[in-house]
């Protein structure tokens, strides 16, 4: 936290309206609040991101922007008073208590708030870190062309309806990050053949799988009209109904 000297800019206005001002400066929107509500009535208050965690370990959960009265009186209930006891919970705790608000809570409380980042104006976005990020308040906002989920589950079913609608492609989860199973299905078979391929050869088998999947998924997700979700729900599903055809079932 940087006590930074009242802003020059401030001057101007409390002389031109006789009303006191304050600036918040902070490296995303939510600390900028708080920093503004921290040098109220007149003042300039700077949180550097160094100092961005420390500086919201001692507020008052009620404090926090975004934390109604309601919710406040829940985490009280939960032993929760401060940003740092926020911080001690897990996100699978407070998405369990706190539902969807869970996520925010979970971050804000670190001094981490992504939720603009997800609404830049991009040709394509890669959540590719946290389960749950795309929500039904967030994806009308959502400006990409394309989502690619890098992550596992970034999307929820009810932003994955409005993303559709809005023309927005997702590539799933399922489809995006299945390199990564891929190749430990190529480490297995070069062990049982005790024969290893160079790196060259595994990129373009791995091209050539991930080509066809994506192929495949955009067909069945064209031919139903519906999602790229469910086209590889039925790619997948089909597959098993071809094998169970020409196998039977097992014992």
């Amino acid at each position: 936290m940087d006590d930074a000297p009242p802003d020059e800019a401030l001057a101007p206005a409390e002389a031109s309206t006789g009303l006191n001002a304050s600036a918040g400066i902070s490296y995303n929107k939510f600390l900028a609040k708080l920093a503004s509500d921290h040098r109220k009535l007149n003042g300039q208050y700077v949180i550097t991101p160094e100092m961005g965690p420390a500086f919201v370990e001692t507020l008052p959960v009620g404090k926090f922007h975004g934390i109604g009265p309601a919710a406040s009186t829940k985490m009280n209930s939960l032993g929760l008073y401060t940003g740092l006891d926020m911080r001690n919970q897990s996100l699978n705790f407070m998405q369990a208590n706190f539902g969807k608000a869970g996520s925010y809570y979970y971050w804000i409380s670190r001094g981490i708030d992504n939720r603009e980042v997800l609404e830049y104006e991009c040709d394509v976005l890669v959540p590719a870190a946290l389960e749950k990020v795309i929500t039904e308040q967030n994806a009308p906002r959502i400006k990409a062309k394309i989502v690619a989920e890098a992550a596992n589950g970034p999307t929820l079913p009810e932003a994955d309806e409005i993303l559709f609608e809005r023309g927005i492609m997702v590539l799933p989860d399922i489809l995006a990050n299945a390199g990564g199973v891929t190749v430990s299905y190529f480490e297995w078979v070069q062990d049982l053949q005790e024969n290893f391929w160079e790196e060259d050869e595994i990129n373009e088998r791995l091209r050539k799988k991930m080509v066809r999947a994506f192929k495949e998924t955009l067909e069945q997700a064209k031919r139903h009209r519906v999602n790229m979700r469910r086209g590889a729900y039925c790619v997948a599903i089909e597959r098993v109904a071809e094998a169970t055809q020409m196998r039977g079932l097992y014992p």
